[in-house]
Formats: structure tokens, sequence, C-alpha cells
């Protein structure tokens, strides 16, 4: 196994480009997480079910090749989908990216967002980098967000609104305060 999330990811052939599941519970894992494979060109795809049925629908739908967890049940994955589990202190904060390389493309997909499904079943929005970036941008700037905000993190973060909010807080430099 390599030193590095990304390492454990290319080992085992999950590229930039390929979707990840990440099924973490703890708040500040999954944001260490997704941050990681964002910045890398990697699909997240955040859990956003335990129900097998919506479970199984996701993986038709998308060609996810990689599950990251932190020990917690992952049922409905076949064989050929990867694991990696988190690591918990063997990752240090450097190590969960070796280096950044080069950016993923603005129009690349970035993210999975899902809607709420109060019209039937949840459907998935691919949102691409250079979307991400603007209503990110657009919330810091409408909310007149500067590098002294500290947000305490209860909205739960891989929903849409959540993890927005910590995606403008890191952008300008502020402080999370998350909780678990």
């Amino acid at each position: 196994a390599g030193s590095s999330l990304v390492r454990d990811l290319e080992d085992q052939g999950i590229l930039p480009g390929d979707f990840v599941y990440v099924n973490i519970d703890t708040k500040i894992r999954f944001i260490i997480t997704v941050v990681a494979l964002l910045s890398r060109g990697y699909v997240v795809v955040p859990r956003i079910t335990s129900d097998e049925q919506a479970l199984e629908k996701l993986l038709e739908t998308y060609d996810v090749r990689a599950v990251i967890h932190d020990g917690n049940s992952i049922q409905g994955f076949g064989p050929e989908i990867s694991r990696v589990e988190w690591q918990g202190l063997t990752w240090s904060a450097n190590q969960i990216v070796d280096d950044f390389g080069a950016l993923p493309a603005p129009e690349a997909p970035a993210m999975i967002i899902f809607s709420s499904g109060t019209e039937g079943d949840r459907k998935g929005i691919v949102c691409t980098h250079r979307s991400l970036a603007a209503t990110t941008l657009y919330l810091t700037q409408f909310m007149h967000l500067n590098e002294d905000i500290v947000e305490h993190v209860i909205a739960p973060v891989n929903h849409a609104f959540g993890f927005g909010r910590v995606r403008c807080v890191l952008a300008i430099g502020g402080t999370l305060v998350v909780d678990d």
C-alpha cells in the first residue's frame, strides 16, 4: 500500500477522472478526503443513503471505481470495486495528497450533487470544477465573507449545502469548527 490516499487509489488503478464513492461518517475525515480527491481531479460521489436499492441505482448510473470508507458498512458494492479504508492518523495531512500536480480542467466533472427527491427519486447532478468554483466565489462575495469567519459546521457535509459552506470558508482562509 502507498503512503497516501492518492497513492493508494493509483496503486489500485484508480486515476483522476474516475468516480470515487466517499462513505465516511466523521465530518473532518469526509472534508479532508473530498478536498484531496477534488484537488487531484477525481469525481466525488458523496454518500447519500444506506438504502441498498438506491445504492444499486447509484452504481448503475455512475461508473464508481472505488469506495473510500472508515470501516462502516459498505454493502452493495461488488468485488470489482476497489476499497480504500481511511487510515486515520497514519495519513498525515500532507500524505493525503503527495503533491497537487496539474490542476483538473475547469470543465471536468468534480462532484455529484444529489437533489432532495421531493418530486420522486433523488437525481444526481454532475457539477464541474468551474461550477463549484463559481458558486463558491458568488457565495463568499454575496455574504461578504473574509478570513475572519469562524464557521461551526452543523449541516451534514455530504449534502450540497453543508459542503458548500465548507468550500466557502476554506476558499477564503477562514476557520472551520467541526464536531462529530
